[in-house]
């Protein structure tokens, strides 16, 4: 939410083309952040494992394993990332309209990222253990940290651009202080005796063995929008803010289905640790229930509503290519919604199970549809073939998620809670 909002006070006090520049210097931040995503699921799953199968101590040396880990390569990223950025607008051609508020947006964001890696794994680590309640405290808090202070930074101080990238800063830091509070009042209550902490590099290797599938899979999928970036940047700053702006809305009215899809995969993987894998089934069937509903709600209010969402953004009759590139793109995802949440909720369970390679498999191959889709059509169709793009890789990903899940092999378990 507070994604949308950044946007939404980006454009109506900077402009367009200070809008464009947010879309189009995202992309470049998600490349490193794909590596925090991947990493807190296979941090995730390995902990759900060991709390379903009861053994804590084993759980809270994983913990501290984790963290220490995440923050010396979120250190190691925040260096290339603040050396390479300049290099990366250039290579993706970002029009020079926008050159330099990309730049003076991702200098600020970079300084952000140890805050973004620690809160994504704390996170994950909350969720993995069973108390989403806590996640959802802290990012409510947070949403309204940030949103209150982009307001201030950009229409009060008037920092331009850079001051999303500060509000961040502050926000996710004030999570990571929030969550690690938590965190240590939790693992006191984990007795673990007199116990050294032993075995770290095993347990490092064990994570990194189940993280490596999610963080190709999600660095993949960055690269693959850095060419869906390069290829919208061609069009110009009117489609870019356009295309920035609808993938916010997008983005919102698809965090419930992926919610669910993660809530899956802590669901399964805590059962099978427990050996209960005939409940994950049910599970299984219950969340798709749940998530035809969700599904059907947010299609029709994203495709009959999606002018109003725009003109959140900027003003209509000032902006009428943004507005129109903008709204087209909501009227196609959102009447392919369905494709999404179930490849969500398909993928939750593979995720769950440790099948990990294969929900990479299932990314991949929507990653690689999308790109091949946009480029082979954008000649005859213009910036809609990307749009287009997206439901069909979507529907590429989806077959192949259910086909795994329908020969049963996900029912084998490979991890820590079989040692």
């Amino acid at each position: 939410m507070y994604n949308l909002v950044s946007s939404i006070i980006v454009g109506r006090f900077l402009g367009k083309k200070a809008l464009a520049a947010l879309g189009a210097s995202n992309t470049i931040l998600v490349l490193f952040l794909a590596i925090a995503i991947g990493l807190s699921i296979g941090i995730g799953v390995v902990i759900s494992q060991l709390y379903g199968a009861g053994k804590y101590i084993e759980m809270k040396n994983t913990i501290i394993v984790s963290l220490k880990s995440v923050a010396v390569l979120a250190a190691i990223i925040l260096i290339f990332g603040m050396i390479g950025y300049k290099y990366v607008l250039k290579l993706l051609n970002t029009p020079s309209e926008i050159f330099q508020d990309s730049a003076h947006y991702l200098w600020a964001v970079f300084l952000a990222i140890p805050f973004i890696f620690l809160y994504n794994t704390l996170n994950s680590i909350f969720i993995a253990m069973g108390e989403p309640k806590i996640s959802m405290i802290v990012l409510s808090i947070v949403s309204v940290i940030n949103m209150g202070m982009t307001y201030i930074f950009i229409a009060i101080i008037k920092t331009g651009i850079a001051g999303v990238g500060f509000a961040i800063i502050i926000s996710q830091g004030t999570s990571v202080i929030i969550l690690s509070s938590f965190l240590i009042r939790k693992m006191k209550k984990i007795n673990s005796g007199k116990e050294k902490l032993i075995g770290q590099l095993s347990i490092l290797r064990h994570i990194f063995t189940i993280a490596v599938s999610p963080i190709l899979s999600e660095s993949v999928m960055a690269v693959g929008m850095l060419f869906i970036q390069n290829l919208v940047n061609s069009y110009g700053s009117s489609v870019i803010a356009g295309y920035s702006s609808a993938a916010r809305v997008d983005m919102i009215m698809l965090a419930p289905m992926a919610s669910l899809g993660d809530s899956v995969s802590t669901f399964t993987a805590q059962n099978m640790g427990a050996g209960h894998e005939n409940r994950v089934k049910e599970g299984f069937f219950e969340s798709c229930k749940i998530g035809f509903a969700v599904i059907l709600f947010f299609s029709v209010i994203t495709f009959f509503m999606g002018d109003n969402f725009m003109s959140l953004f900027l003003e209509k009759q000032a902006n009428t290519e943004v507005m129109s590139s903008g709204t087209t793109y909501l009227k196609i995802v959102s009447s392919c919604y369905f494709l999404f949440g179930f490849m969500q909720i398909c993928n939750g369970l593979l995720r769950g199970s440790g099948e990990i390679q294969y929900y990479m498999i299932s990314n991949i191959s929507y990653l690689l549809v999308f790109v091949t889709v946009s480029y082979l059509g954008t000649p005859y169709f213009g910036e809609v073939a990307i749009w287009w793009a997206i439901p069909i890789g979507r529907f590429v990903a989806l077959l192949i998620s259910l086909l795994r899940i329908k020969t049963g092999k996900w029912r084998k378990r490979y991890l820590m809670t079989e040692k």
